[in-house]
């Protein structure tokens, strides 16, 4: 896979959230050891859709049945 299709895909999810959500310039992280205690924090909001898709969960290693 060519670099140009991972930044265009990058670039379209940025460009999702900010629109959702109106933040003007939206910036992606990996907050690392800061996880627990941004979602600890974080006042939850709406479930948004990007092209009809709910993802609630991006990290697949931890999931519970």
């Amino acid at each position: 896979m060519a670099l140009e299709q991972p930044t265009a895909n990058h670039r379209y999810l940025l460009d999702a959230v900010a629109n959702a959500t109106g933040v003007s310039d939206p910036v992606m992280f990996v907050p690392q050891r800061l996880y627990y205690p941004l979602i600890q924090n974080a006042t939850r909001g709406p479930l948004l859709p990007i092209d009809g898709i709910l993802t609630r969960d991006w990290i697949g290693v931890s999931r519970k049945y």
